[in-house]
């Protein structure tokens, strides 16, 4: 039979996972927000700018409108009652957050072919 753990060592387990969350969140954010703003930058040259003749976007200003769009356009995720673990979960959040922008840059690039 195990033993409840008491509220210091609850509270201590979950400063610790709060801490490894934060020291990890950096090695994802920015790699996510730097790979979303250059996926934008070159979908924009390729069909904004000879379609509509707009500037071309440094990628600081791509990664600021994709932001901004997200945040404009955000939607909840409606969470089904099983959640996802382990491998599955893993897999669901990479391709979320770094193949999903390379599928549709791949995309773009043949699109742009045919312009």
């Amino acid at each position: 039979m195990s033993e409840k753990p008491t509220k210091l060592e609850s509270v201590v387990s979950g400063c610790l996972g709060l801490m490894i969350v934060g020291a990890i969140t950096p090695f994802i954010v920015i790699p996510h927000a730097l790979l979303d703003g250059w996926v934008l930058q070159k979908l924009w040259g390729w069909f904004i700018v000879p379609v509509f003749g707009l500037p071309a976007l440094s990628l600081a200003a791509a990664i600021g409108i994709g932001m901004t769009a997200s945040y404009i356009t955000h939607h909840s995720q409606v969470r089904p009652k099983e959640t996802q673990e382990g491998k599955a979960a893993v897999a669901s959040m990479l391709w979320e957050l770094f193949f999903r922008p390379l599928v549709a840059l791949g995309l773009g690039w043949v699109i742009q072919r045919f312009m």
